[in-house]
């Protein structure tokens, strides 16, 4: 199920009107219309409010989201993106970078234009399109759709919150952006409560709150060695690039 439509089960689940839930989360009625309606794919930050207006976990509203993982590090906190490298790696290499975002959401937005433009009656077996994979639904078909605009949407979220850092460097660096304490770490940890990062059974805040600082420390770096991972993909993408 997109976003839009989880939104909108769980609002009517609440008894919610849509003027309701934007009041709850500081938004416009037409807002929540917008989103509910997968006009526009809100960002990680928008979904957290939207969590918070409908009490309920942000996992909830996060089922499609969970799975692009290959660009997760797009929903990623400023200060996830510094210490997991993928800052310095986009300062060093920012003209590769380019090259690299402009060329995915080239591939991604390919692959979309190419299932907009299918015309097919979908009560019907796609084996006589001539691919034999039975039947599709168009309910399948706009998950898809959606699915493949959001990786878009993350891209240009990634390149742009980037961009800001980039634009913001002395005071990104000297705002308390960068932990160097364990109880600002333990802060930035009971922020993340509620995301993809960090394992379902760590959902409570009083887990965090209960830590010793050694296990701060070793949650943070837990937190941020997933990043690194998906730093080094990107590592490996952009050196292909830089060898042709």
């Amino acid at each position: 199920m997109a976003i839009g439509e989880n939104i909108k089960k769980i609002r009517k689940e609440k008894g919610l009107t849509q003027k309701e839930l934007g009041k709850l989360c500081g938004m416009s009625e037409a807002q929540i219309r917008h989103y509910e309606l997968n006009y526009k794919k809100p960002k990680i930050e928008t979904i957290k409010r939207i969590a918070v207006g409908l009490n309920v976990n942000l996992y909830e509203l996060m089922n499609d989201l969970k799975e692009t993982k290959d660009i997760a590090f797009a929903e990623a906190e400023p200060w996830v993106l510094y210490y997991s490298n993928i800052f310095n790696t986009y300062k060093e290499k920012s003209d590769l970078f380019y090259t690299w975002y402009r060329r995915k959401k080239q591939e991604v937005s390919y692959e979309l234009d190419k299932l907009k433009s299918v015309k097919f009656n979908f009560n019907i077996p796609f084996h006589d399109y001539g691919q034999d994979i039975g039947y599709v639904y168009k309910h399948d078909f706009d998950e898809h759709i959606n699915y493949l605009q959001g990786l878009i949407n993350d891209l240009d979220y990634l390149f742009e919150t980037l961009e800001g850092m980039y634009e913001e460097q002395e005071n990104f660096l000297e705002n308390g952006t960068i932990l160097d304490t364990v109880d600002k770490k333990r802060k930035e940890l009971l922020k993340l409560v509620h995301t993809p990062f960090i394992d379902e059974r760590e959902q409570e805040e009083s887990y965090f709150n209960s830590l010793s600082d050694e296990e701060v420390e070793k949650e943070f770096n837990k937190l941020v060695d997933k990043l690194k991972l998906e730093n080094n993909k990107l590592l490996k993408e952009l050196n292909k690039l830089e060898n042709k």
